[in-house]
């Protein structure tokens, strides 16, 4: 682990395209920490200059699906509250946030009203519950043309195949995702996430490997929308104006904007999740994940692993592996480097500064 001063791990991720944060989404420390880089990546890229009028930062949620971006975009406008009720209580209620989504609201009310109060666009990056249920039940050959559209997946299910055949993806799965299925059944099968609480049973395995992929690959494909193209048929944003409480409201993205996801810790550990689908599509811009405090089984899934820098890595099984499975992994975003077999932990591991006592980032 290398320690490095907070001021350039902002720098670092200020300069990228979207930042994928991985949070627990049960813990109030990392809400709050989460709200805090998307302030610092803000005052960033503000003190590098850029035009006035166009929003440096939006931040991604995957808590929400990409059916509310409307919502979404309401919120931030001030269209949502009035004087009997508190705007993230408003939003809650619009969302129906509670049927959606497991954990409450209030953990995200830092971040939502720092993007209210600043103007920055909210994007919904959740993927409709609909064709969610449909892969549970089915895989990838139960969503049709019109259900790859809707996932803002276009191009089908090939790519997703290539990605999740690499040697560096199947021990991926094996460490991070099928011990993260207890958390799905312990919440009622997959319901909180995906609508499914009236599903006889939990999906096979390989079903729910599917949905997972499929999850953080409309995601990355949302997020990388609006960093590449701003306002869409499918991300709805708004044009600067003042409003009557005085913030202002921002435009999409300017040329350099940055994109901050806010997702589970699944989504960002050892480079297989949705950062790297959204890396290929932003062959131009960098993509930058940070952990936010690690916890012990996380950490125990790692070591440190040599190479031209000392960093936080998993070691993976193919240790020996050919020169082709390190390029599979490489060629899809998965690695950092052709010639390493050990994928790293993020690019940032983020501890908060009590009770742990450490440096902040490494």
């Amino acid at each position: 682990m290398t320690p490095i001063r907070p001021s350039a791990a902002v720098r670092s991720l200020a300069d990228a395209g979207t930042v994928w944060i991985g949070e627990r989404r049960d813990a109030a420390d990392d809400a709050s920490m989460s709200a805090g880089i998307v302030a610092a990546v803000a005052l960033a890229k503000a003190a590098a200059g850029g035009p006035a009028d166009a929003s440096p930062v939006a931040v991604g949620l995957e808590a929400v699906r990409a059916d509310y971006q409307d919502v979404l975009d309401a919120f931030v406008k001030g269209e949502l509250a009035d004087a009997s009720t508190s705007a993230t209580a408003a939003l809650r209620d619009a969302l129906d946030w509670d049927r959606h989504w497991p954990y409450p609201i209030e953990r995200y009310a830092k971040v939502l009203e720092l993007c209210r109060g600043l103007g920055f666009p909210l994007v919904a990056l959740g993927a409709p519950a609909a064709d969610m249920r449909t892969v549970e039940a089915e895989g990838l050959a139960g969503l049709d043309a019109a259900a790859w559209d809707r996932l803002s997946l276009p191009e089908g299910p090939e790519a997703l195949a290539r990605f999740a055949a690499t040697a560096a993806y199947k021990h991926y799965a094996a460490e991070i995702l099928e011990p993260d299925r207890a958390r799905f059944e312990r919440l009622g099968g997959a319901a909180s996430f995906f609508e499914a609480a009236a599903a006889p049973k939990p999906a096979p395995t390989h079903f729910f490997l599917q949905s997972r992929l499929v999850w953080d690959a409309a995601a990355a494909a949302r997020a990388a929308e609006w960093v590449r193209a701003g306002p869409s048929a499918r991300v709805s944003f708004f044009r600067a104006r003042a409003r009557p409480d005085g913030a202002v409201d921002a435009t999409g993205p300017r040329p350099d904007a940055t994109l901050v996801a806010l997702v589970g810790p699944e989504h960002v550990a050892f480079g297989c999740g949705a950062a790297a689908l959204c890396a290929q599509r932003l062959p131009n811009r960098p993509t930058r994940t940070v952990l936010l405090n690690p916890t012990d089984a996380e950490r125990a899934r790692g070591r440190i692993a040599a190479g031209p820098t000392t960093s936080l890595g998993l070691e993976l099984t193919f240790a020996d592996a050919s020169p082709f499975d390190r390029g599979q992994a490489y060629n899809q975003k998965q690695s950092k480097s052709p010639d390493r077999s050990a994928l790293a932990l993020a690019d940032l591991v983020w501890f908060s500064p009590t009770p742990m006592g450490r440096d902040n980032f490494i």
